[in-house]
């Protein structure tokens, strides 16, 4: 057994999942580590990992685990200058090849409910793409990275077709021979790719700043950005942070709020207090529509609130 990956095998803060493809065992680091903050070499790697389950050796992986911008507990942080990349409001997906197989999995599994959406849209994939990836990931003992957006998946970001976004390549190993991600093996592998199904593309470059000022005043320019998330972050020794859009932050934090409305509206139960006037204004227009049955209501997804809210008073500016 791989030495490194006994000692993850033997972290109270990584959960093993045996899988039922390849003789695989996920890795991923414990809902305990993150909520207690604890970043070692094991809870770090330990994010959409699959090793064999007989030698230790990786099959399939995903990035490290990275961070917000400035909140990195190893120290690291990020040199400018830097490139930024649309990040998208999916989930995680990675393919690889594991005994001549393509094996496509979600962050903790090759089974379930997210590997197949990542299913369903995989299988949409002209044969060249899908030869393509194969041969790479064979050629190059390499998993590749996706973004997942299904349309049965929304989160904060709303869109209207399935899609994967190829974010990187990144080597079968625990060493990717840079802090976060190889920008370098991963760009060589990423330029043969040439994707001619509908479905899939390559991640999109934002710009490259050259300093702190630059990044903030982008920031804040897409403060009331609808379509993204917000961006991930690599400079030139391959070290990854991520940063958020305003609009996302305030939506995610309006989800929780809206849910707890409903729930509380339906109970006869006072409704909770916001903690800003935005999501109070937003939950009054909704509960008081004509526009909601009492089932859609109890099932309104917060995309919807905001949308209803939006073309019907004002659109939301932060």
């Amino acid at each position: 057994m791989n030495s490194f990956t006994e000692k993850m095998l033997n972290s109270p803060y990584v959960v093993a999942k045996p899988q039922e493809d390849h003789n695989l065992i996920s890795l991923n680091f414990s809902r305990k580590a993150f909520q207690k903050n604890i970043w070692n070499a094991q809870t770090i790697h330990a994010r959409g990992l699959f090793v064999d389950a007989t030698t230790g050796d990786v099959k399939m992986r995903s990035y490290n685990k990275f961070f917000y911008i400035d909140t990195d507990p190893t120290g690291e942080h990020l040199q400018f200058p830097a490139v930024a990349y649309k990040k998208y409001n999916g989930f995680l997906g990675i393919m690889s090849v594991v005994d001549g197989d393509i094996v496509i999995a979600s962050k903790s599994t090759t089974q379930g409910p997210f590997k197949e959406l990542f299913q369903e849209i995989w299988n949409t994939l002209d044969d060249d793409d899908v030869q393509t990836l194969k041969d790479l990931s064979e050629q190059n003992n390499c998993s590749f990275v996706f973004e997942v957006c299904h349309i049965d998946d929304k989160h904060i970001i709303d869109f209207n077709e399935n899609h994967l976004y190829l974010l990187d390549a990144i080597p079968n190993t625990y060493n990717t021979a840079g802090i976060t991600v190889d920008t370098q093996f991963s760009q060589a592998i990423l330029q043969q790719v040439k994707p001619v199904s509908e479905a899939l593309s390559l991640k999109e470059e934002l710009c490259t700043f050259n300093n702190r000022a630059e990044l903030d005043a982008y920031v804040d320019a897409h403060r009331n950005d609808h379509t993204l998330e917000g961006m991930v972050l690599v400079d030139n020794r391959g070290y990854m942070c991520k940063e958020k859009f305003l609009y996302y932050v305030k939506i995610k934090q309006l989800r929780g709020f809206l849910q707890s409305c409903i729930k509380a509206h339906f109970k006869g139960q006072p409704l909770p207090k916001p903690r800003q006037e935005f999501m109070s204004d937003i939950v009054d227009k909704v509960l008081h529509s004509d526009n909601f049955s009492d089932e859609e209501l109890e099932n309104l997804h917060v995309i919807d609130a905001v949308k209803y809210y939006e073309a019907n008073f004002e659109e939301l500016s932060f």
